[in-house]
């Protein structure tokens, strides 16, 4: 671990992040971060939110499995960027 800078705690127990931290981490105004406590040490770290409706259920990972296994046998694949994927893939279930 290495000490970058030293900073005040504001009256309303707010902390300025340095730039240095800020763009290594790349952290951008906004985003969220998670604190814990190890050993009398505060630990900060990013966290991604993922919006709920974009969570695999045990059925959608039934269901590509499925797909993923008929298109095998059907000599096809597909390739769709991250995001879209599980839009993708619960229509593809869902015909």
């Amino acid at each position: 671990m290495r000490t970058i800078d030293v900073r005040p705690i504001g009256p309303r127990h707010q902390v300025t992040l340095p730039a240095e931290i800020m763009r290594e981490l790349n952290l951008h105004s906004g985003d969220m971060v998670r604190f814990t406590v190890e050993n009398k040490a505060l630990i900060m770290a990013p966290v991604e939110v993922i919006e709920k409706e974009e969570v695999l259920s045990k059925e959608d990972i039934r269901g590509i499995e499925k797909l993923v296994s008929k298109q095998i046998k059907d000599g096809q694949y597909v390739t769709v960027p991250g995001k879209e994927a599980v839009g993708y893939l619960r229509k593809r279930m869902k015909k």
